[in-house]
């Protein structure tokens, strides 16, 4: 009669456990969801536009001269909502990892927010082997849903572009002395799987 009554309890304690509701994929959605933040629902609806950029991703770098590939290298680049989900605060880091103790390492932080007041973005750039804070960078989206980015000089513009859910390119072009655009450097960038 013991046994039974063990039993009983065992296969009682069991049902139970096996009619709670799975608890795991909530927690891992909500510490993604504080390690990348969350868009403000008071924040302007072009506040998405950079939000499709949240998460981390693996990019790779090539950087070109005389419209030749000169060089690749890899990088680390995370998006995240930032000043309570008005804005998007990126994080870059290249090389990704250092093989080397002489190698360089770049690292930096862009802040951009939406200025509905001017219908555009405003952006700030700031990495460690500048030791300055870039000017104020302006950004909007075209009628192909890039991304463009740029200065009033206009003597350069970053493109983000082919955004999907898990990819994106970006390059940067600069201006030619005839004020044609020549590529300088292009990203392949593929998001890393979080759950």
């Amino acid at each position: 009669m013991k046994k039974i009554i063990t039993f009983l309890l065992f296969v009682s304690i069991l049902v139970c456990a096996c009619n709670q509701p799975v608890k795991s994929i909530e927690v891992t959605k909500s510490e993604v969801k504080k390690e990348f933040g969350i868009l403000n629902k008071n924040a302007p609806i072009e506040t998405q536009q950079y939000g499709r950029l949240v998460g981390e991703w693996d990019c790779l770098i090539t950087n070109y001269q005389n419209d030749t590939t000169a060089s690749q290298s890899r990088a680390s680049w995370v998006f995240k909502y930032a000043l309570e989900g008005y804005a998007i605060q990126d994080y870059w880091k290249n090389p990704s990892n250092l093989d080397s103790v002489n190698q360089r390492q770049i690292i930096g932080t862009n802040i951009r927010i939406f200025n509905p007041r001017l219908d555009l973005w405003q952006c700030a750039w700031m990495e460690n082997q500048a030791g300055s804070i870039a000017g104020v960078w302006v950004s909007h989206v075209n009628e192909k849903d890039e991304i463009l980015l740029y200065d009033e000089s206009k003597q350069w513009q970053i493109t983000f572009y082919n955004i999907s859910e898990d990819a994106f390119d970006w390059k940067w072009e600069v201006r030619r002395p005839d004020g044609g655009m020549q590529l300088s450097t292009t990203i392949t960038a593929n998001k890393r799987k979080t759950l």
